[in-house]
């Protein structure tokens, strides 16, 4: 099954390499995924940077469908996945973070764009923010 891997990395915040949040999503019945994910620098960033003080934190996310295509041809990967989290919540942009797999990373962008966040902070108000969400597909799981 496709997974959002529980240590996501951030590309944008403080840029002092700290991390922001803890913990990694959880499922809930509903099978979307949901809870904190933790951050730390792994990218460049588009244009638009904005610095903040609290790194925005995984609520849901609907989890990614694995591509009949690649489950029958046994590709696995990690995607990442860069987003712009804007100041309500919701992702606004959602682009390739690296080269990615290429039969994963539709269905990698899909799901990250399917993702709501508590957005990031700086000075207790709510900021846009950039931040990578790796998606892993297994097999196995």
């Amino acid at each position: 099954d496709a997974i959002v891997d529980p240590s996501p990395t951030d590309g944008a915040g403080s840029g002092d390499g700290t991390k922001g949040g803890g913990g990694g999503p959880g499922n809930d019945p509903s099978g979307r995924y949901s809870g904190p994910i933790d951050f730390e620098p792994s990218v460049a960033v588009p244009e638009a940077f904005v610095a903040f003080e609290q790194a925005p934190e995984l609520v849901r996310m609907e989890a990614p469908e694995y591509p009949d295509l690649a489950r029958d041809a046994g590709v696995e990967g990690r995607v990442n996945v860069l987003v712009r989290v804007g100041v309500d919540g919701f992702v606004r942009e959602a682009l390739l973070a690296d080269d990615g797999v290429p039969m994963l990373n539709e269905a990698a962008l899909s799901a990250a764009r399917t993702a709501v966040f508590k957005p990031a902070l700086q000075s207790d108000r709510p900021v846009q923010a950039w931040i990578v969400i790796p998606i892993e597909f297994d097999l196995r799981r």
